[in-house]
């Protein structure tokens, strides 16, 4: 299932609702990581309405314990399609009785891609259909193919940064030794131009930061700019698995996963979504590939 236009030609699935394939056709070109068995065999991730690990996996609402995967529910199940014209896509899902054993809440979720020239947009829409207030994040996990090369071990990047419109002073958001929940926090400067490489990311499991006044971030690999609008996100997180994998994951998020400290209450995690009984939330990130 695809959109496209005379730049792009983007690809989506139901599983998960999340992009396939993302062609440059000026250039001839794939954009979006192609699943390798020595590395990730993922390519994106919708994620809704956990991001990243809980601790134990699990957490509390009305003093009753819930316990869900990581990156939450909606990589694990089928969406519908809603509607579909030559340039929009927009997949859905609705709540079911196995979503309300590991999320105790009715919604509707939708994602949106739309295609504007050279630019992807990725929207979500969370409806709360319950009659209570709702707890979520939402974010997503694109893989972009980054230019580099093979050693007998591992892919080296070659040449791959982030780029900033300047520099920038935020909080790093520091993950355990598992990689699954944050420790602590961390003031730090975020230079304008940042060297990525495989071992600064393994490093840190996963480069976590507060991106709250930072309106784009540009993944420049060789000749190529991915430039992300992430206006409406608050966090941004940088992840490439270790070893063989020729892409780095941009990912815009709203919230983060648990702190180790966490009374596990969803109402009190840090940067969780609040959203009325009846009520709707829409964001969006966008990428230009130039």
């Amino acid at each position: 299932m695809y959109i496209e236009n005379d730049f792009l030609k983007v690809e989506v699935t139901l599983e998960g609702s999340s992009l396939t394939s993302i062609y440059d056709k000026k250039n001839n070109v794939e954009l979006l990581y192609q699943k390798d068995q020595r590395s990730w065999m993922g390519q994106d991730v919708v994620i809704f309405p956990i991001i990243g690990g809980l601790k134990d996996s699990e957490y509390i609402i009305d003093d009753k314990v819930y316990s869900i995967k990581k990156h939450g529910l909606i990589r694990y199940v089928k969406s519908n399609v809603i509607s579909h014209t030559s340039n929009e896509i927009i997949l859905g899902f609705k709540y079911n009785e196995q979503t309300l054993q590991q999320y105790p809440f009715k919604f509707n979720f939708e994602v949106c891609y739309r295609l504007n020239d050279n630019e992807l947009t990725v929207e979500y829409r969370v409806y709360n259909l319950d009659d209570k207030d709702m707890y979520f994040n939402v974010g997503g996990h694109p893989a972009l193919i980054v230019d580099g090369y093979e050693t007998l071990n591992s892919f080296v990047f070659n040449d791959v940064r982030l780029v900033f419109d300047k520099e920038y002073e935020t909080n790093q958001y520091i993950l355990n030794d598992a990689g699954s929940l944050i420790s602590h926090t961390e003031k730090v400067i975020l230079p304008c131009n940042y060297l990525m490489t495989k071992d600064l990311i393994e490093e840190h499991k996963t480069l976590i930061y507060d991106v709250k006044d930072i309106n784009e971030v540009i993944l420049k690999t060789n000749d190529r700019s991915y430039i992300f609008d992430i206006t409406k996100c608050n966090i941004l997180a940088i992840w490439s698995m270790p070893g063989f994998g020729n892409y780095i994951c941009v990912e815009p998020w709203l919230g983060i996963p648990d702190f180790e400290s966490t009374n596990k209450k969803l109402e009190d995690k840090i940067l969780i979504q609040k959203l009325s009984s009846n009520d709707k939330y829409i964001t969006d990130y966008k990428i230009k590939f130039e």
